[in-house]
């Protein structure tokens, strides 16, 4: 993908075999793409961590996205986030994305433990962090902090 293809939807459609829903483009897209282009363009020693697409096989549709806020840092920790649309959610997309994820980035020679954050109040994404093997490491009245680790 080039920054034309920000311009141009159907030739990021094309490219991902799959139907970017509305909802996601007015919301989303403005801002996704410009960040993954910078981060296609600043990583190109160490890809994959900066954000995946989430495409549903059954449909060929954009359903979110998931990924990494950047490299493990110095202690071997990534971080870990996740968007699926409304319409799509429990599906079992974020379970299986952030799974995925967590198990290739635990694979990398510098993760140690993939960590990630919630809102106590969000009920699908503790579910989904659950199912993905992470646990809940501290909760405070705005967030709950959440890892998983590698072997030792």
């Amino acid at each position: 993908m080039t920054h034309a293809a920000i311009e141009d939807r159907g030739d990021v459609e094309r490219a991902l075999d799959a139907v970017i829903p509305s909802r996601w483009r007015a919301t989303r897209f403005k801002d996704f793409l410009p960040l993954y282009l910078r981060q296609l363009e600043t990583q190109l020693d160490e890809p994959g961590w900066g954000i995946w697409l989430i495409v549903a096989r059954q449909c060929r549709s954009l359903v979110g996205d998931v990924g990494f806020g950047g490299p493990p840092d110095e202690r071997g920790e990534v971080e870990i986030a996740f968007t699926v649309m409304d319409r799509f959610r429990s599906r079992g997309y974020a379970s299986e994305a952030v799974t995925a994820l967590a198990e290739w980035a635990l694979g990398q020679a510098r993760v140690k433990a993939v960590v990630a954050s919630c809102d106590p109040l969000n009920v699908a994404s503790r579910h989904v962090l659950t199912r993905a093997c992470f646990r809940l490491t501290s909760e405070t009245f705005e967030a709950q902090r959440w890892r998983r680790e590698g072997p030792p």
